[in-house]
């Protein structure tokens, strides 16, 4: 049995690493969501109005058009597409908190760097729901066959509950968007060229 010292220190450890963890995984999805806008407003001309505050995204949404963004890197491997339905940040099973797609949304979109699929959003959750029914009734049809339900992932320190889509049914009840794959991030942020061009306007305007 580990010393009272040593059992703390492991706990702090591990805290402190799945809080990294977290922070790493909320700026890779900060960043796909931005990549997404990007990319379809150059590609189809569609436009997101994306809010900041954790106010307006909780009673609003993520935009003003209602359109939630997910990263998902690990759907080609798996051939499903994971549809978040809760999260606990505590990790706390007995407390998930609605989200995914619970969040107010009208569009679904997820993938990786590479393509992105856009799903209405009420048809995900009509699919949950006879995902669910036919599990406690245990029953399968065409839908359910392609659905499976996963629970607990791990999310930086927390939980999440979802169930999984097939790529083949994705194919048929969702837009696909193809990308052009993930950005150098380190050469994006050290791009000064936007910052020299503002001091070069700021320098004109005051010398007169």
């Amino acid at each position: 049995m580990p010393a009272p010292h040593l059992e703390a220190a492991e706990k702090s450890a591990a805290a402190k690493e799945a809080k990294k963890l977290h922070k790493d995984m909320r700026l890779r999805g900060e960043r796909y969501q931005d990549f997404v806008c990007y990319h379809l407003y150059h590609s189809k001309g569609v436009v997101f109005q994306n809010f900041s505050s954790k106010a307006f995204q909780i009673s609003h949404g993520e935009n003003i058009q209602s359109w939630e963004i997910k990263l998902d890197s690990t759907h080609k491997k798996y051939k499903r597409l994971y549809i978040e339905i809760s999260e606990s940040a505590k990790g706390d099973p007995s407390n998930h908190s609605p989200s995914g797609i619970y969040m107010p949304s009208e569009m679904y979109f997820i993938g990786d760097w590479l393509d992105v699929y856009g799903f209405k959003t009420q048809w995900l959750r009509d699919a949950h729901r006879q995902h669910e029914a036919a599990k406690k009734a245990h029953k399968k049809d065409a839908t359910v066959e392609l659905l499976s339900w996963t629970t607990d992932q791990k999310t930086g320190g927390g939980t999440s509950k979802a169930f999984t889509v097939s790529l083949d049914m994705a194919a048929k009840h969702a837009g696909h968007y193809s990308l052009p794959g993930e950005p150098n991030w380190i050469a994006m942020e050290d791009d000064e060229s936007r910052i020299t061009q503002a001091k070069q306007m700021f320098a004109g305007v005051m010398a007169g």
